[in-house]
């Protein structure tokens, strides 16, 4: 028996996609909308058979751990409204779940930027894997932007793949950015050198495979992590 849990907030461009794709394996659907949301998302969750549930959005921990605990069943696979995944990993859902040898599990994530699957640039599945499977009685939800699961027990590892429709254009990217780094700035967050992080990505990573993609996507998290420096001089000398 298992849970998929969603947050949600104007997102009816893709929450359908992401709820059939786990319509075989859910037992229990539970989507949290913010009430500030315009559009159809809380219909279409109850269409396709959700639990929906209000709260305003605060931070992504505390909408994540409140979505957790409307959940009916100890197994939960944690999914954003513009993720969905595979056959292949659905599969493998089911038989993880049959077994006690793990409290949870990581899934990798294949990300799709401005229209593009990302292999490189510190985007790809094999970087992007973290634990989204787990048992709800063992984990806890932390971080208020980069939000992580963090699990009392044994976590495996499954290899098929969850699906992200990420950023769809440099104006979503740019909103977002301004979000993230604010929030980053009032933590006490380390920061990343920003020139660091481009050559990184860019050379490390091997960012040049990913093409221009990749250039272009080095050099925005450049100017995120420049972002989230400055702001918190800005905080802290106030």
């Amino acid at each position: 028996m298992i849970s998929v849990t969603v947050i949600a907030k104007n997102s009816q461009a893709t929450l359908s996609r992401c709820l059939n794709s786990v319509k075989n394996i859910a037992d229990d659907l539970v989507v949290v909308v913010d009430p500030a949301t315009g559009d159809d998302t809380a219909r279409i969750a109850k269409e396709l058979g959700a639990r929906v549930f209000y709260r305003p959005f605060d931070d992504f921990s505390s909408q994540k751990s409140y979505c957790l605990s409307k959940t009916r069943h100890d197994w939960v696979l944690s999914l954003d409204a513009d993720e969905w995944i595979s056959h292949q990993l659905a599969g493998q859902i089911v038989t993880a779940i049959s077994s006690e040898k793990y409290a949870a599990y990581k899934i990798p994530r294949l990300n799709i930027i401005f229209g593009r699957p990302i292999n490189y640039s510190n985007w790809s599945p094999r970087d992007d894997t973290h634990i989204w499977l787990f048992k709800k009685s063992a984990s806890t939800w932390q971080g208020q932007v980069h939000e992580e699961i963090a699990v009392r027990g044994p976590v495996g590892e499954l290899t098929g793949l969850k699906y992200h429709l990420n950023y769809t254009s440099v104006d979503q990217f740019i909103t977002r950015l301004n979000l993230y780094t604010s929030r980053e700035a009032e933590s006490s967050r380390m920061y990343v050198h920003p020139l660091t992080d481009f050559f990184r990505r860019f050379i490390w990573h091997q960012g040049f495979r990913d093409g221009w993609h990749g250039f272009f996507l080095s050099y925005l998290m450049l100017i995120y992590h420049l972002s989230a420096w400055v702001k918190s001089k800005n905080i802290t000398t106030s």
